[in-house]
């Protein structure tokens, strides 16, 4: 497994912004073995890793924290960030929610390509502070 923690200063747009910032590469090698189809595509986060090997293993990660998903599950993908220590984002494939620390939330399509956060949307099926408390729960366990 290849990744980093964050990235480094960057000058393309994309990147400059609190989401651009903490996407980093992720690189899964298993010499002489095909892995199968993986989505290069999808949001993930770090926390999915252990899962994710657990997985391409064939053994079951149930007793693990609810924390992370396998990269291989069907689920569309998403990651949680506490971004700069100012704000969490919720982070899917077309969406952001974001909680600011003043408790107020907001969700915005998300462009990969240019880094926009842009259309506010209303997104009343996530409630972000009961999803921090039960990841942060998880990472307790």
């Amino acid at each position: 497994v290849i990744t980093s923690d964050h990235t480094s200063k960057l000058e393309t747009k994309k990147f400059q912004n609190q989401i651009g910032k903490y996407r980093v590469p992720l690189i899964i090698f298993s010499p002489g073995e095909s892995l199968g189809e993986m989505n290069t595509q999808k949001v993930t986060q770090h926390s999915d890793i252990p899962k994710t090997i657990l997985d391409l293993a064939g053994v079951d990660g149930g007793e693990m924290p609810a924390t992370g998903v396998s990269i291989l599950s069907g689920d569309v993908g998403y990651a949680l960030n506490y971004a700069d220590g100012q704000d969490y984002l919720f982070v899917s494939k077309d969406e952001v929610i974001r909680l600011t620390k003043n408790g107020v939330q907001e969700s915005y399509v998300y462009d990969w390509e240019t880094g926009e956060a842009t259309t506010p949307i209303a997104n009343e099926d996530l409630i972000l502070k009961a999803y921090i408390q039960y990841f942060q729960n998880g990472l307790i366990s």
